[in-house]
């Protein structure tokens, strides 16, 4: 079964017969935000402040489009950990700022 919503990529090289596609930023942001190890979250601080994502409501409505509901609630207590690190504050930078204070 299928996790999540794969949406078509923008080419971004072609070599000869490979074409190599890139998605877009939100997919990838959504990605990371579910499995949320600690390189993840440094890539969705980076990632963050590049769209439009600005709450915490707006991150759940990303996960929607990309996650399917059943995987969302697998992985639920990881979500919720890193929507509450990269939305501490609602800065977009809350896993930064929290690896400075450890």
């Amino acid at each position: 079964m299928q996790d999540i919503y794969i949406p078509d990529g923008t080419l971004w090289k072609r070599f000869g017969p490979l074409y190599i596609y890139i998605p877009p930023r939100e997919y990838i942001l959504a990605l990371k935000m579910t499995a949320g190890r600690p390189k993840d979250l440094d890539d969705c601080a980076i990632l963050l402040p590049k769209t439009a994502i600005q709450t915490i409501e707006q991150a759940q409505e990303l996960l929607n489009t990309y996650i399917l509901l059943e995987a969302q609630e697998e992985r639920g207590e990881q979500i919720e950990k890193s929507l509450g690190i990269l939305f501490s504050g609602n800065t977009g930078r809350g896993h930064e700022e929290k690896g400075k204070r450890s």
